[in-house]
């Protein structure tokens, strides 16, 4: 899961709607089958140029203060040192782009969700991404989308003086500018992480390697231990919350929020499941 990074929107203090704050969205219907109270759709874009994207990726890899407004990223304070991530600045090309996605905001305490309906970020398009949400499939328009791993809930504490879907959309917006360097930085590997191939800075990526299908397919235990030969993978800049069984149990103490959302503390949630798949 990512880790939370952008700032949160400036607090208006009589407001509780989130167009109010971000005015391309809208409200919309909630879709049928979900436990969501309240349903948005609108536009997200974290770069207005490719030059902005390669000014934050030192503030985003190094977890300095970053900014959002309207989904517009800045950095509080520009980085002029060289870090280890200079290779991936010439391949962040096409950066202005926006996103058209979904929030489902839920009961409280659970978290809201999202996914990014345009251009789609799931496994079908993206079979090697890190950051999804296999558990919480959607259909919708007659497609399955897969939630964005938008942060850990053990990690992300919500500010009691801002409207938590404010806060949520401000993170969204952070993922979002994470995944389009993942997305532009992609290069083939094999399994030990040897390069394979470098697209050149631009050149589309079609992702055709073997890949596992999405877990909500496969049964909980008992599924074969299948990885490819290669894969396709990309840089993911900044910090990275633990993720999987084994890391969740070394860090989650029982009585913290669940990294899943659900609002439950990780030992009334997932912890006796996933120490079940870590024997």
């Amino acid at each position: 899961m990512v880790a939370a990074v952008a700032q949160l929107s400036p607090y208006i203090e009589d407001a509780v709607q989130l167009d109010d704050y971000y005015t391309a969205f809208y409200q919309v219907e909630v879709p049928r089958g979900t436990s969501a109270t309240r349903a948005w759709r609108g536009r997200l874009q974290p770069y207005r140029s490719d030059d902005d994207a390669r000014n934050l990726l030192s503030s985003l890899e190094n977890g300095t203060r970053v900014s959002c407004n309207q989904g517009f990223l800045w950095a509080g304070e520009e980085i002029s040192e060289r870090t280890a991530t200079d290779w991936a600045k010439p391949f962040l090309v096409s950066m202005a782009q926006q996103f058209e996605v979904l929030i489902l905001e839920r009961p409280e305490p659970m978290h809201p969700v999202a996914f990014s309906l345009r251009p789609e970020i799931g496994w079908y398009r993206f079979p090697g991404h890190p950051h999804l949400r296999f558990d919480i499939p959607l259909q919708y328009a007659g497609r399955t989308l897969h939630g964005l791993c938008i942060y850990s809930a053990a990690d992300f504490t919500y500010d009691s003086n801002v409207p938590r879907i404010v806060q949520y959309v401000d993170q969204v917006a952070g993922y979002l500018a994470r995944h389009l360097v993942w997305e532009r930085t992609r290069r083939l590997e094999d399994f030990a992480g040897h390069i394979l191939y470098q697209p050149k800075p631009g050149e589309p990526i079609f992702d055709t390697e073997p890949q596992m299908q999405p877990r909500e397919s496969l049964p909980l235990l008992n599924h074969p231990k299948h990885y490819p030969e290669r894969v396709w993978r990309g840089h993911w800049p900044g910090k990275i919350a633990p993720a999987g069984p084994q890391l969740h149990l070394a860090t989650i103490k029982p009585n913290q929020e669940c990294w899943c959302g659900s609002g439950q503390a990780y030992k009334l949630c997932h912890l006796t499941p996933e120490a079940l798949l870590r024997r």
